[in-house]
């Protein structure tokens, strides 16, 4: 996929850019766990995996709405 620089997540996104061990991390999100990150020995290489991660779909993840048996019908936006 090619798109253009301003067009890409972290252009678009800017993710907040932080050092993390040795390893630049660019973190959109409250932490690691809920949001996406990338992370590269540079910022330029921490936004391209950024920029890949923010197209990588969740493997293996089980979502459900919290809801009442009332609200069964009840149709949710993916």
């Amino acid at each position: 996929m090619v798109i253009g620089e301003r067009e890409r997540p972290s252009y678009l996104w800017k993710p907040k850019l932080s050092i993390d061990g040795n390893q630049w991390c660019a973190l959109y999100g409250e932490n690691l766990q809920d949001g996406v990150a990338g992370f590269g020995d540079t910022p330029a290489k921490a936004t391209l995996a950024f920029d890949r991660a923010w197209e990588t779909p969740l493997q293996n993840a089980e979502f459900s709405h919290p809801r009442s048996s009332d609200e069964s019908n009840v149709l949710f936006d993916s």
